[in-house]
C-alpha cells in the first residue's frame, strides 16, 4: 500500500511540474499567477512525499546535484527581481532545482516523466497544424494575451506562437517533444521503429517548421544526430558521419553569424535566413555588448542574478515597447559571466562537465547491453543537454521555462547513475 502510494504520488508530482511548464501561459491568463504557483509547490510536496515513503532521501542525489545545488544558491544572493519585490520567479527556479535533486536519487520514473513531456508538447503540437489549416479559431486565443504575440504577422499567421505569447516558446515546447520522440527512435534498430512512430516524428517536424524559428530546427536536429552517432560509437568514422558532422557544423554557425550579422546574411542567403518575424534579431549585438561591458566591470563575482534585465532597461530599452522593457542577453554564457561572474560560470561549467561525463560513462556501460528503456532515458538526457548548451549561444534557456524540462531531463541521467553506484 505504502509503494503504490509513494507512486501515485509521484506520478502526480510530475503531472503538475511539467504540465504546468507547457501551460504556464494559459494558467496565467485565465487564472492569474497565485494558481500556477501553487500548482508548481503542491508538485514539490508530491515529490518530496513520495521520496520520503521511498526512503530515497539521501546524499547521493546531494553529491551529483551539487554544481545545480551551488547554482540555486548564487542565484538566491545578490537576486535583482528580489530587490525590486518579485519572487516568484525566483521560487519557481528553485522549487524545480530541488526537485530535480530529489528525482535524481531514485530510478524508475523517467519514463513517466518522458511521456508526460509528450503528451503536453503534443497539444503543441497539435494547436500549431489546427491553426495553420484554420486560423479563424486564433482569434479566441489572442484574447487571452489581449495582443498579437511576437511572429504572428498581428495575428495572421497565429500558428506560429500556437497556444503561447510568442513564437520562439512555442517552437521550444515542440522542440522539446521532438527530443523525446526523436531519442528513443535513435536508440532502436531500423527494423523495431514502427511507422506510427515514424509518423509521429514527421509531425512534430512539421509543426516545428511551421514555427518558422530556424534555430530551434538546426539545434534539435542536430542533438539527436549528435546523440545517435554517440550511441554508435561504430558509426563515428564513416565518412556519412564526417559529411553529417561537417554540415551540421557549419549550419549552428550560420545560425550564430546570422544572430550577428543578419543585414548581411539577408542580402547573401534571401529569405530563409530571414523571414521577417525576429523581431529582436538585429538588437542581439549591443545586447551582447552590454553584457560584456558589465562583465568587465564585475569580473569576479557579477551584478547579481537577473541583474542584466534591469541595466537593459537603462542602456538599451527604447521606452516605448513595454513588452521589450526587460529582456535577457539572448546568450546564456555572456549573461552568467555578467551576472554572475567568473565564480558563477565556473560552477556552471562544473555542472554541465558532470554532468556530460555520467553520460558518457553511461554510454560505454549501456551500449549494446542495457535494456532499451535506460538507453532511451540516457538519449534523452544527454540530446537534452546538447541543445541546451547550444542553444545557449543565441536563446536564455536558463532562464525560462525551457530550464524547468531541462532540469527534469538532468536528472533522468543521473538518476540512473544512481543505482550503478
Amino acid at each position: 500500500m505504502k509503494v503504490s502510494l509513494a507512486r501515485i504520488l509521484s506520478d502526480i508530482g510530475l503531472v503538475l511540474l511539467i504540465g504546468s511548464a507547457f501551460t504556464y501561459e494559459l494558467i496565467r491568463a485565465v487564472f492569474g499567477n497565485m494558481p500556477y504557483i501553487i500548482i508548481v509547490v503542491c508538485g514539490a510536496i508530491c515529490i518530496t512525499v513520495w521520496a520520503f515513503l521511498e526512503r530515497t532521501l539521501s546524499l547521493s542525489g546531494l553529491k551529483k546535484f551539487l554544481p545545480w545545488i551551488l547554482i540555486g544558491i548564487i542565484s538566491i544572493w545578490r537576486n535583482a527581481e528580489i530587490a525590486h519585490g518579485v519572487y516568484d520567479t525566483e521560487l519557481l527556479f528553485i522549487l524545480y532545482v530541488y526537485c530535480a535533486c530529489v528525482l535524481s536519487a531514485k530510478k524508475h520514473w523517467q519514463s513517466k516523466a518522458s511521456y508526460i513531456i509528450e503528451f503536453f508538447g503534443g497539444l503543441h503540437v497539435f494547436a500549431t497544424i489546427i491553426l495553420f489549416f484554420n486560423n479563424g479559431i486564433y482569434s479566441y486565443i489572442m484574447s487571452l494575451w489581449g495582443y498579437a504575440p511576437s511572429g504572428t504577422d498581428y495575428g495572421a499567421a497565429g500558428y506560429r506562437a500556437g497556444l503561447t505569447t510568442h513564437y520562439s516558446q512555442n517552437a521550444t515546447y515542440i522542440v522539446l517533444v521532438l527530443l523525446i520522440v526523436g531519442s528513443r527512435l535513435v536508440c532502436k534498430k531500423k527494423q523495431e521503429r514502427s511507422k506510427i512512430e515514424l509518423a509521429w516524428f514527421l509531425i512534430i517536424m512539421i509543426a516545428l517548421l511551421l514555427t518558422s524559428k530556424r534555430g530551434h530546427l538546426i539545434f534539435g536536429v542536430a542533438a539527436l544526430v549528435i546523440v545517435y552517432y554517440i550511441l554508435n560509437s561504430a558509426k563515428r568514422d564513416s565518412k556519412l558521419f564526417k559529411l553529417i558532422a561537417g554540415g551540421l557544423g557549419l549550419s549552428i554557425v550560420v545560425v550564430i553569424l546570422f544572430q550577428i550579422m543578419p543585414t548581411t546574411f539577408n542580402v547573401l542567403l534571401g529569405r530563409f535566413v530571414n523571414s521577417g518575424y525576429d523581431d529582436v534579431t538585429s538588437g542581439r549585438l549591443p545586447m551582447w555588448a552590454l553584457a560584456i561591458s558589465l562583465f568587465s566591470k564585475n569580473p569576479i563575482l557579477g551584478i547579481g542574478w537577473f541583474g542584466y534585465k534591469y541595466q537593459y532597461t537603462t542602456h538599451l530599452w527604447d521606452g516605448y515597447n513595454l513588452k521589450n522593457a526587460l529582456l535577457n542577453t539572448h546568450n546564456v554564457y555572456l549573461q552568467i559571466l555578467c551576472e554572475t561572474g567568473i565564480v558563477g560560470m565556473g560552477v556552471f561549467v562544473l555542472g554541465v562537465v558532470n554532468h556530460l561525463k555520467y553520460m558518457m560513462y553511461l554510454t560505454r556501460k549501456l551500449n549494446g547491453r542495457g535494456d532499451l528503456q535506460d538507453r532511451s532515458v540516457l538519449a534523452i538526457s544527454l540530446g537534452m543537454m546538447i541543445f541546451f548548451l547550444m542553444y545557449s549561444v543565441t536563446g536564455c534557456c536558463l532562464y525560462d521555462l525551457t530550464f524547468y524540462i531541462f532540469i527534469i531531463c538532468v536528472a533522468m541521467g543521473l538518476a540512473l547513475r544512481s543505482e550503478e553506484s
